[in-house]
């Protein structure tokens, strides 16, 4: 019903998240310095600043732990309007949306 995200930057990182959540369609329900868990649907997404001791650490995808999740969306248009707004935000794209039938009848995604 939700997932959790730590993070290194919660200046530049959770004003990112809570626009992405409200771009969804999501609202906050808790929002402080270091934390904002927005919910919508059935799905929460906490995003957390790291321990100041754990800072600074990369996330690497191919490590134990975390490696993507995924949200359902209604069309490929809705995916490519959030690769727009991601973008519009100055995130960090790993590829632009494609076709991921080679995964599920279906499937479109995008690399953020």
């Amino acid at each position: 019903a939700h997932i959790q995200i730590t993070i290194n930057e919660p200046a530049r990182s959770l004003p990112f998240w809570e626009s992405l959540c409200h771009f969804m369609g999501m609202r906050t329900l808790i929002r402080n310095d270091d934390t904002v868990y927005c919910i919508g649907g059935r799905t929460g997404i906490l995003v957390r600043a790291a321990p100041d001791a754990l800072r600074g650490a990369q996330f690497d995808q191919w490590r134990v732990g975390l490696h993507h999740f995924c949200l359902r969306a209604r069309s490929p248009e809705d995916v490519d309007a959030i690769y727009e707004h991601v973008c519009s935000l100055g995130a960090h794209i790993v590829r632009a949306p494609e076709a991921g039938e080679h995964f599920a009848p279906g499937y479109f995604s995008d690399g953020l």
